[in-house]
């Protein structure tokens, strides 16, 4: 994948854990939080193996 695919990723993630903040009230925030966080942190690392080996 090319580093366009894993900044697209990354920022997803992170807009993905923006939406759940705001909507922590409720269930599905959290869950969003949650999710846009280990998408974002998986990418990350995925990357970080990747790229170190």
């Amino acid at each position: 994948m090319t580093l366009t695919w894993w900044l697209l990723i990354v920022v997803l993630g992170i807009l993905i854990g923006v939406l759940g903040f705001g909507l922590r009230s409720r269930n599905g925030g959290l869950i969003l939080i949650g999710v846009g966080f280990l998408v974002a942190l998986g990418a990350i690392v995925y990357k970080a193996i990747l790229t170190f080996g």
